[in-house]
């Protein structure tokens, strides 16, 4: 069971263009709008797999806002929210597909600037779904609204850690930073974002020249520092993630048609969460994520498949495991 915190929700409208080219004119073949952010995309994905019991709180405002609790009334998601109202329009997002070149160009919209007072109920709004009910994980996912504190998703991190529950991070810039610093129980991003957390962790260098190498020492002291879990995706490239025993690397089959990739991301950490809920182990919940991330790439819309046929997509992900390699003074 989780609460998913949606601070910066927005209204996404996927425009499918063929032959879609910056610097001219073209019409759309057709459009679609959803409620969106990273947050909602995790709860779309979980409720696909029969998770009743899932919740999340969730920031809207002004026209935007209501078009995007309307959508997710007809997509029946609405009794999972808990609706904190701001001020500010909810921002607008455009996804690009180009059904020819099979490409996705995404225009993500900053989102309104939160007041003080936002801000604050926003936070209670979480702490008051923590204290409610057991969650076995507060899933702090996406951007942060402007006004919001860097720090924000720390906080609740800690907050969340004194009710006995574990938090998961998937973020990007200072907020990642800060909010890793504060041992999450996962963290997962993909490659870029955390690069970003690498260059932040070591401004005054490291001495390690090789990116790869930079990448591994910042997730191995995530671990130290008591993260158990840091997963870093890449795309079409295998997924590595490090963890007090070691660290493993995830195939990633070839998909015959990808239709659009966007929201693949959460589409993998839905089933991490679910995953690792159903089987109890890390291995199967990252097969899992991974033929969830597959499924939803497959589709047009953020979708991902059902559990039967993740199943099976799930058996032709393959993990190799690297173990930590111990000195004789630490056996």
């Amino acid at each position: 069971m989780n609460l998913i915190v949606s601070a910066n929700t927005s209204l996404d409208r996927i425009l499918v263009v063929p032959g879609f080219q910056v610097n001219r004119v073209h019409r759309v073949q057709s459009e679609h709008a959803i409620a969106g952010g990273k947050a909602l995309n995790v709860l779309r994905a979980l409720r696909t797999w029969g998770d009743r019991q899932s919740a999340a709180v969730v920031a809207v405002g002004g026209l935007a806002g209501a078009v995007a609790r309307k959508l997710l009334e007809q997509e029946g998601l609405d009794a999972a929210c808990s609706v904190v109202e701001i001020q500010g329009a909810t921002r607008q997002c455009d996804i690009v597909v180009d059904s020819q070149a099979m490409t996705s160009t995404v225009v993500n919209g900053l989102g309104p600037a939160l007041s003080p007072e936002e801000v604050s109920a926003l936070t209670k709004a979480v702490n008051h779904g923590l204290a409610r009910q057991h969650f076995d994980y507060l899933v702090l996912t996406g951007s942060l609204p402007p006004n919001t504190p860097v720090g924000w998703y720390a906080g609740l991190i800690e907050a969340a850690r004194a009710r006995g529950t574990d938090a998961v991070l998937d973020a990007a810039g200072e907020v990642l930073y800060y909010g890793a610093l504060a041992r999450p129980w996962m963290v997962k991003v993909n490659r870029a974002e955390f690069w970003g957390l690498v260059e932040a962790w070591a401004r005054g260098g490291d001495g390690a020249a090789d990116q790869g190498e930079r990448i591994d020492r910042v997730a191995r002291a995530l671990v130290e520092r008591g993260t158990a879990w840091v997963i870093v995706t890449n795309g079409a490239e295998p997924t590595l993630v490090w963890g007090r025993e070691g660290r493993w690397q995830v195939s990633v089959p070839p998909l015959a048609a990808a239709v659009n990739p966007i929201a693949s991301g959460d589409a993998f950490l839905a089933g991490m969460l679910a995953g690792y809920q159903r089987f109890g182990r890390l291995e199967q919940a990252l097969k899992w994520a991974t033929a969830a991330a597959q499924s939803n790439a497959a589709n047009l819309l953020p979708q991902v498949a059902e559990t039967v046929e993740l199943d099976r997509w799930a058996a032709s992900v393959g993990i190799t495991f690297h173990p930590v390699q111990r000195t004789g003074g630490d056996r």
